[in-house]
């Protein structure tokens, strides 16, 4: 290396001051770069001229980089919570008993709805399962009762209240067809039916009109299929991410998709005190 000359040098993160050996490598080359946060300018040494300085609030203006989930806190009820919690604790029993593993997309009070009713009617048919069975039922006349308290639906009007107001288009993506189906018909019994309900079993020139002909004030609920097709969203559309860990893959997709990054604004639900989320 000491015989190498170099056209340019770029240090990536440097510390504060340069080692003796890294000092040589710069006096062998013509040019040298460092990409320093903000905050470290102060203190670096040598104290190199400035030649170029944005903000992430730049990035995301000028388009570089897509904007940061805007994340709105819900807290839902201790017994809704042990609903979860339990639910997902008996699903996780069954599979291992099945040898096979636990997956689950959705946490939703109806994707365990679900779940939980397919399970007890299956183990119900086997005796070592009568158990799990009998565990199964009580927790789906539990959930019964809780379904029309759930605390991600006050979330979602709540984001739902600010946005529309303001004339917003807004897409809600979920995981599951039976999510998207359980969020459309709640926004139907508060009077804010959406324009369409999107899934993989839509047709892609229905996908594509619903995009197009989403006006102002209006909701499209979707699967997460719909960010394969964000080229054609509005430009400055609101995205409202239903509580999910696969959400970090939704929106890599959205953003390689959409035209205009820095123009939408992405709201995500986050759970407060939120239980061990379950593997997906």
């Amino acid at each position: 290396m000491s015989e190498l000359t170099f056209g340019l040098i770029v240090h990536d993160q440097p510390p504060s001051s340069f080692s003796d050996e890294i000092e040589r490598l710069n006096s062998q080359a013509q040019r040298g770069i460092a990409i320093v946060d903000r905050w470290r300018l102060d203190s670096q040494e040598p104290e190199w001229p400035l030649l170029w300085d944005m903000s992430s609030e730049d990035l995301v203006r000028d388009g570089y980089l897509a904007p940061a989930p805007v994340k709105v806190p819900y807290e839902a009820s201790p017994e809704e919570r042990s609903l979860r919690d339990s639910a997902i604790h008996v699903l996780r029993e069954y599979a291992t008993h099945r040898g096979v593993p636990f997956l689950l997309p959705s946490d939703s009070l109806p994707e365990l709805h679900r779940r939980l009713l397919t399970l007890a009617s299956d183990a119900s048919r086997q005796e070592d399962l009568s158990d799990l069975s009998e565990r199964a039922w009580k927790l789906l006349d539990r959930m019964d009762d809780s379904l029309a308290a759930d605390s991600r639906l006050a979330a979602l009007d709540e984001i739902l209240r600010a946005t529309t107001t303001e004339g917003a288009r807004c897409v809600i993506l979920a995981a599951t067809l039976l999510d998207i189906e359980y969020i459309s018909d709640h926004l139907d019994s508060i009077g804010k039916a959406p324009r369409a309900v999107i899934s993989a079993a839509s047709l892609t020139s229905d996908r594509l009109s619903a995009f197009a002909e989403l006006g102002p004030n209006e909701l499209l609920v979707a699967t997460h299929v719909a960010c394969e097709y964000a080229d054609a969203w509005p430009s400055d559309v609101v995205v409202i991410l239903w509580p999910l860990r696969s959400n970090r893959r939704a929106l890599e997709n959205l953003f390689r998709f959409i035209k205009e990054p820095h123009r939408i604004k992405i709201f995500e639900m986050s759970e407060m005190n939120q239980l061990k989320a379950p593997a997906t």
